[in-house]
């Protein structure tokens, strides 16, 4: 369930439909635009008096230009967003596929629960401490996973919501920006916050779908992780005897689970 929402959220992709933002940023914009004529007016008495900190041929040229981004804000900033998404979905979709009982099969979690097969076939071979360690192991592997997937998926709809935010708040970022010299600083910190939250954001999407995807291909990959340290027999067997009973209790197995939960925590 938690790994449907998980692909759910990653997919979406209808930010500048959305009715939060159809509905609030027209009235940030309209909001904005009134501050033109309060620009405009400080500037014309500016001029009067010469003042030339606020001079109309240092306001007008940028606040113009500036009236004009205000208004192609959601445009720009939801160009901004899709070439984010594009990237992002390119790993979505490649491993939607793993979504549900495949996501468990690719973590080899379906194993977890499952005991190695022996000579004898029969579950009197193995003690109480070997089903008991086994169990344990179960548990953790499963809450690891599980905690991993609620984060990712609690990530991706705080993104989107953010990014709802920052779209309806894009015309006051690019009105701050047309303010001259000293009133420009009293929005300093806006500006600052806006820009470097957005591209946080962008970035972080497709990020964590790259690594997510990663760490299911490793997870999905034929040959054992371990495999690469070698094929020393002999430690092999040691190995084989120190591990825990169930199918996922190998060490190769659970490095290459570790391998995978340390590639979706970056």
């Amino acid at each position: 369930i938690v790994v449907n929402a998980l692909i759910f959220f990653a997919s979406y992709n209808n930010f500048l439909k959305s009715q939060a933002v159809e509905i609030g940023w027209p009235l940030v914009r309209d909001v904005v635009n009134m501050f033109f004529i309060v620009v405009l007016l400080v500037s014309a008495f500016s001029t009067i008096i010469g003042y030339k900190e606020f001079h109309y041929t240092k306001v007008l040229p940028r606040l113009l230009l500036m009236a004009v981004l205000i208004n192609f804000s959601k445009t720009l900033i939801g160009l901004m967003i899709d070439f984010s998404q594009v990237l992002m979905l390119t790993f979505v979709n490649a491993f939607k596929q793993a979504a549900g009982g495949n996501f468990v099969t690719a973590l080899k979690l379906d194993g977890a629960t499952k005991l190695r097969e022996t000579p004898a076939s029969d579950l009197n071979t193995y003690d109480l401490t070997q089903l008991l360690g086994a169990s344990i192991l179960a548990i953790v592997l499963l809450a690891v996973a599980l905690t991993l997937v609620v984060i990712m998926t609690a990530f991706i709809a705080f993104r989107i919501v953010g990014l709802w935010l920052l779209i309806i708040m894009s015309p006051m970022a690019f009105f701050a920006w047309a303010l001259p010299g000293k009133m420009q600083k009293a929005f300093s910190a806006f500006t600052d916050s806006f820009w470097s939250r957005l591209s946080t954001l962008l970035i972080a999407g497709p990020a964590m779908a790259f690594f997510l995807w990663l760490a299911l291909a490793i997870a999905q990959g034929q040959k054992p992780f371990m495999e690469t340290m070698g094929n020393n027999t002999e430690l092999d067997s040691n190995a084989g005897s120190a591990s825990f009973v169930s199918k996922v209790g190998t060490p190769s197995e659970i490095g290459t689970f570790i391998v995978a939960v340390v590639l979706m925590l970056q």
